[in-house]
């Protein structure tokens, strides 16, 4: 694994480009690897062939159109057309946005796009594409909200070009939209994902983008949901074995944070690093991925120079890989990152803030391996002559590399690691399990135990050195360390890594991930943790034992947790929700659903539409949400709220508190000792089980009474209060007995 510098690039007289380069791409095009830059005010494009190793070679340079001298920062976006790539530059001031062609000779006539719309102007832009007719997503002026324009190139792509708005959304409370930095652009669950960053609101907003230009809200992530962010303004996208990924650049944190795009376009996070004095993307600038022989690396570069290169392993876990200081070939205050894989390598090309032009290093992470991973039962692996990267998952795993610079990642359970021959990394899980290592080769292997609670420093750990190697301890995780040579092994040649300091660690998620498809699917998990997503279709998922996280997404889903305390997400459509044993969190979503929160305490939400939510055993949480729900609490202490909507509550057996809210809503009392909160005798009603008082006809008088704590209805096998009532004829003619 190596990680140097190629050359820097001669501008051939066209030096006015070649400063304040404020964004980077490359792009394949006929055979050749161009590498594109855009510069700042007064500045132009360049183009510059990198197919062969060493400087990359001037090819052609494309000024900005008259009228963009106010320009102070530009992003390239490739647009792939019917006829060939076109690049949109963001941010610009002039009155009619252009679009530039480009080819392996270097840039075409300028095309000039008539702006349908209004307002095009000033636009930070996320080019998606690939049809006669592509659609182009875009932040304007202050960058608050999105607009999507519909493009036209003319027939041939030779013009006259049209965009012509189709429709998009604003930033609300929910949706962070204000002060966007960047956008992209994903695929999963064969649907299109439009993801923005809000450097305002420290998120990311998740939309889906239809065949008509249609934006939707999905989520978000961020800040707001206890993610260590502070001001995201780099985005990169990841394709790794077919699992989409979202990186995310945070200068402010100097931290890059990584994401699973699941197939219902939803964001959850796998890992995030921040820098560190072993790392270089403080103030971080540029964020670029790729995918090298099957695996998966993220670029970054920031104000304190130099170069980081990250691997990121099969779940969504980051490593270290490599770093180049400025001071051994990495640019000073590097303003832009890209990426490119040619010849079984990384090809980074970076720009700076303080020194002009571009220059390009490459990263090689040695001889394609192989990229295995177990599953939740005893799995051997094994490796190749290669590069390989192995996980063991759950299990008492044995893994192999072979011959090769390796990553060895054992899991859950009580795993062996044999690096073989090479410089191998061996990253171990916090399990509680005693894991083995046998043959760690002093001065050249690594151990990466950033996943230990609480571990930042190597002094703090025990190490016992023993007759042919150590044994290392940090609280009740052991790993028994057997050296290559049979002596033994001391601290300081464990090569301990410390270049990444982990964030929000609570909040990542590190099991399992059954992702889904546009079609119905059924996925079964195990005993594990597992995160399931169906995606769009009528999905059967299940949990089954393990705290798991199930998501419906779109269509009639039918979602079981199992055992274990799981979140159950149902999404859009009409659907069936079961918690099982444990402590279980629900939320129905849209559509009419129907929860089931089995035994344990339980979280039960209804969302939008008329759903059916029954606690089961435990003291339950349900609330009703919009639309006429019916709640019933079951045995246990159970808490009720309604929500908007004329709701039927029912506490069922315990002591419940019962909340209608707005609505006419219907207060059902069979058994316990039961509080209602808002009960208005202008709409409200109370059904009684005519158990309670013996059947026949019910006397009011003789049941219900004036308290402090309001209306009191006293029977044999129970007693229900009504807070905020004063006088119990309010209820007369307001009970239906049953």
């Amino acid at each position: 694994m190596t990680l140097g510098l190629e050359g820097t690039a001669a501008t051939d007289g066209t030096a006015v480009f070649a400063s304040s380069i404020s964004s980077l791409a490359f792009l394949w095009q006929d055979g050749r690897l161009l590498l594109l830059t855009a510069s700042g005010a007064e500045g132009g494009l360049m183009a510059f062939d990198a197919t062969a190793p060493g400087a990359p070679a001037f090819l052609d340079a494309a000024a900005y159109a008259p009228g963009t001298g106010a320009l102070l920062s530009a992003r390239i976006e490739v647009l792939p057309t019917a006829t060939g790539p076109l690049l949109l530059t963001g941010a610009r001031t002039g009155p009619a946005p252009e679009a530039q062609p480009v080819g392996a000779a270097g840039f075409g006539p300028r095309l000039a796009i008539a702006d349908e719309g209004g307002g095009l102007a000033g636009m930070t832009a996320c080019a998606w594409g690939g049809d006669a007719a592509p659609f182009m997503v875009a932040a304007l002026g202050a960058g608050d909200g999105l607009s999507v324009w519909s493009l036209d190139f003319g027939a041939g792509g030779a013009g006259p070009a049209t965009a012509t708005r189709v429709g998009g959304l604003s930033d609300t409370a929910a949706l962070p939209l204000a002060g966007i930095s960047d956008l992209a652009a994903a695929e999963a669950g064969g649907r299109r994902w439009i993801f923005a960053a809000s450097a305002a609101e420290a998120g990311i907003a998740a939309l889906s983008l239809s065949g008509t230009g249609k934006l939707a809200a999905v989520g978000s992530a961020g800040a707001a949901d206890g993610i260590g962010l502070g001001r995201v303004t780099e985005l990169a996208t990841l394709d790794l074995s077919g699992a989409a990924f979202l990186a995310a650049g945070d200068p402010l944190t100097g931290s890059v944070a990584l994401f699973r795009v699941l197939a219902d376009g939803g964001l959850v996070l796998t890992d995030q690093v921040a820098d560190t004095l072993a790392t270089r993307f403080g103030a971080l600038q540029g964020l670029a991925a790729a995918t090298v022989n099957g695996r998966g690396f993220l670029v970054a570069g920031g104000g304190d120079g130099g170069v980081t290169v990250l691997e990121v392993l099969p779940g969504g876990r980051i490593v270290h890989a490599m770093t180049l200081p400025p001071e051994a070939g990495g640019r000073a205050d590097v303003s832009a990152v890209a990426a490119a894989v040619r010849d079984g390598r990384l090809v980074v090309a970076t720009a700076s803030e303080t020194q002009g032009g571009v220059t390009t290093h490459v990263f090689d992470p040695g001889p394609a391996g192989q990229v295995l991973t177990g599953g939740g039962a005893a799995d051997t692996l094994s490796g190749t002559d290669g590069a390989d990267v192995l996980s063991g998952g759950a299990g008492d795993d044995v893994l192999s590399g072979g011959a090769g610079d390796d990553i060895l990642r054992d899991g859950a359970g009580a795993d062996r690691l044999s690096g073989g021959p090479g410089a191998d990394l061996f990253v171990l899980a916090a399990d509680g399990a005693e894991d083995r290592i046998t043959d760690f080769e002093i001065g050249r292997d690594r151990l990466d135990l950033s996943d230990l609670p609480m571990f930042y420093d190597p002094a703090a750990l025990s190490i016992e050195a023993t007759a042919t190697g150590a044994l290392v301890r940090w609280k009740d995780e052991v790993t028994r360390i057997e050296t290559l040579d049979g002596r033994p092994v001391t601290a300081a040649g464990l090569g301990v890594e410390t270049a990444l300091h982990h964030r929000s660690a609570d909040q990542a998620w590190t099991g399992p991930i059954l992702d889904g498809t546009a079609a119905a699917d059924t996925l079964t998990g195990t005993a594990l943790p597992e995160l399931l997503a169906g995606g769009t279709g009528n999905d059967r998922l299940s949990g089954r034992g393990g705290a798991d996280r199930l998501r419906g997404g779109d269509g009639a889903d039918r979602l079981s947790g199992g055992g274990g305390a799981d979140e159950i997400a149902g999404g859009a459509g009409r659907d069936r929700l079961s918690g099982g044993s444990g402590a279980d969190a629900l939320t129905g979503g849209e559509g009419r659903d129907r929860l089931s929160g089995g035994g344990g305490n339980d979280v039960l939400t209804g969302g939008a539409g008329a759903d059916t939510l029954a606690g089961g055993r435990g003291a339950d949480a349900l609330d009703g949400g919009g639309g006429a729900d019916r709640l019933s609490g079951g045995n246990g202490a159970d808490t009720l709220a309604g929500g908007g909507g004329d709701d039927r509550l029912s506490g069922g057996a315990g002591n419940d508190i019962l909340t209608g809210g707005a609505g006419a809503d219907t207060f059902v009392f069979d058994a316990g000792r039961d509080r209602i909160t808002d009960f208005d005798p202008a709409v409200d009603r109370l059904a009684l089980d005519a158990a309670l008082w013996g059947g026949g006809a019910f006397d009011l008088a003789a049941t219900a009474h004036a308290t402090a704590a309001g209306v009191v209805l006293d029977f044999d096998a129970g007693r229900l209060v009504i807070e905020g009532l004063g006088d119990p004829q309010l209820l007369d003619g307001l009970i239906d007995p049953f």
